[in-house]
């Protein structure tokens, strides 16, 4: 699913490299996506079975480990939200993935709609300072004791850069460990840089964030499941 395996030696390097063209660049799959945020303009029906689908509560006897922050790609939402029954979900989806945000009652429920591409292209809406504060205001009302599901289309750019953002929000200072961690748990994971770059702008990261996502290892690893299992307690 992915378009074009990326790694930088940071952004202003990438920017110079694409800047000559208008051709979009995409991350998290084939062409293409788009980007606005909470309130889509399609729809509202839900590829889910049932419309408006509650969501069970967990019990004590539920185990995940210590995972509470959970990835995923649109494929597997209706499975995965059946599996960890999150109280908080966000959904990361463009228009051309022609895909209706999902409808889901019983969450907190944010929708933003991104783009996956790296840089401002026309036809297409790329990550904004108000997306990113949009996600970061909605994370910090997330409790550790309460299960986070992101999702995208592929669940292998967007979605793993908006984990990371809410990782750097809930442990300050913690955002080249949070990098590591989701590279080891997400061999797949190629977060989506733009939304790097305006996070680490809006959070006051002064390029912390940026570097951490520079310095993740490159995947070396096949994909086996689009399924990233992250905590909020690094």
């Amino acid at each position: 699913m992915d378009g074009i395996p990326f790694r930088s030696n940071g952004l202003v390097a990438f920017f110079r490299a694409v800047q000559s063209t208008d051709v979009p660049v995409y991350a998290d799959r084939d062409p293409p996506s788009t980007g606005q945020w909470m309130h889509s303009p399609w729809p509202s029906v839900s590829f889910l079975p049932e419309r408006n689908l509650p969501v069970p509560r967990k019990t004590h006897s539920d185990s995940n480990h210590d995972a509470n922050l959970f990835v995923c790609s649109y494929s597997t939402l209706m499975e995965r939200i059946s599996q960890f029954r999150p109280e908080h979900l966000v959904s990361v989806l463009g228009r051309s993935d022609c895909v209706p945000f999902p409808s889901v009652v019983g969450v907190r429920h944010l929708r933003l709609e991104i783009d996956d591409v790296f840089r401002p292209c026309s036809g297409f809406r790329p990550a904004t300072v108000r997306n990113i504060r949009q996600l970061v205001d909605f994370v910090k009302d997330w409790k550790d004791s309460e299960h986070m599901l992101i999702h995208c289309w592929a669940g292998s750019s967007r979605s793993p850069a908006a984990a990371l953002i809410a990782l750097a929000v809930k442990c300050p200072g913690q955002e080249a460990v949070a990098a590591r961690i989701l590279r080891s748990r997400g061999p797949h994971a190629n977060p989506n840089e733009l939304m790097i770059a305006v996070a680490d702008r809006v959070l006051e990261l002064n390029g912390r964030l940026i570097k951490a996502v520079n310095d993740m290892p490159y995947r070396n690893r096949p994909q086996s499941t689009d399924l990233i299992k992250l905590s909020s307690r690094l």
